[in-house]
């Protein structure tokens, strides 16, 4: 079921924290050689302190200090051929048996990683919905809503397609359980958080900021007799820096907030979407809209959100660079 194709052999010791750390300095030069600031006018632009590369590596040099102390099972530092873009059109099945993959197709992104880094194939991913949970736990797959019989037509249908999403992310991992526990183990890991932070924030913050990874760090310095217990934490924070990085990452959080809803609605570059699909999109943004305008209390607030909505039909595109 999942895009791993074959693992190393005794990749045991320091394999994982090897992998972080020569991924940071490989960041770290390309900062220091290739990195250009951004002219003020560019929507990458965010302030003069960030815009020099000196900011982000210092801040890449405090992760290189953490990666000793952090734990490096042998179990989950196994490197693995991983196939990222692993979706439907990708996977050729027997002709007699469809559950039978026999083919996976577009190997030209692939690459190496280690267990703890490998998450599930997108297209089997399941959030949520309006009727069937993303946390459904039990042994067997999720079933339609009470009441579904009493429900109009077109909410049915909705139900439905629900239902097969979460049947399909449900059996992945009881099948990864099952049939590739190493796997599984990995991606239950209390660890997997920690090395996933590691593993892509240092290579975002010249398009996407500090904060993500800055925030990261200093939950890393709380946690740390947790993380590392009888050890003095090699890096810190001081209180100016910490009070100005919340600042800055809640900015983030609510950018981010903004891509998951455009996954969750359905929305291509620029807002566009397939003409087949336009009406279930216009649907979920109505419903991302209403969930949204419920969670504040006052009025104004509510037709603020209203008014400033960014998913609708004659909405400011927030991709469009400013002329100057």
């Amino acid at each position: 079921m999942h895009s791993v194709a074959a693992c190393t052999d005794s990749q045991t010791g320091t394999n994982l924290r090897s992998q972080v750390s020569a991924a940071i300095r490989c960041e770290i030069e390309w900062l220091k050689q290739a990195a250009r600031p951004y002219p003020r006018h560019s929507p990458l632009y965010r302030s003069e302190w960030e815009n020099s590369p000196a900011t982000h590596i210092d801040l890449l040099q405090r992760c290189l200090q953490v990666i000793p102390f952090l734990p490096d099972p042998p179990e989950y530092s196994r490197f693995c051929v991983w196939h990222p873009d692993l979706h439907s059109a990708n996977i050729l099945v027997d002709k007699t048996s469809p559950l039978i993959p026999r083919c996976y197709l577009d190997w030209q992104l692939a690459t190496v990683d280690p267990l703890l880094d490998i998450s599930e194939p997108s297209f089997l991913e399941y959030d949520g919905g309006k009727y069937i949970p993303a946390d459904y736990d039990d042994a067997r797959p999720p079933p339609l809503p009470a009441g579904f019989d009493q429900l109009p037509e077109v909410e049915k249908q909705i139900a439905k397609k629900e239902q097969r999403l979460a049947q399909r992310s449900h059996y992945y991992h009881y099948a990864t359980e099952r049939w590739n526990p190493a796997l599984h183990a990995a991606q239950s890991s209390p660890w997997q958080g920690w090395y996933h932070v590691l593993l892509e924030y240092p290579q975002r913050t010249w398009e996407e900021g500090v904060a993500p990874l800055k925030q990261a760090l200093i939950d890393m310095c709380r946690a740390w007799d947790e993380i590392a217990p009888g050890t003095v934490c090699p890096i810190s924070f001081d209180p100016a820096e910490i009070r100005a990085n919340e600042r800055n990452f809640v900015g983030w959080v609510r950018e981010e907030a903004v891509k998951l809803l455009r996954s969750k609605i359905g929305l291509g570059p620029d807002g566009w979407v397939k003409e087949a699909e336009l009406k279930d999109a216009r649907r979920r943004t109505s419903e991302a809209l209403e969930e949204t305008v419920a969670e504040v209390d006052h009025e104004e607030d509510k037709a603020y959100i209203r008014r400033r909505w960014p998913f609708q039909d004659g909405a400011r595109s927030h991709t469009a660079e400013p002329c100057r």
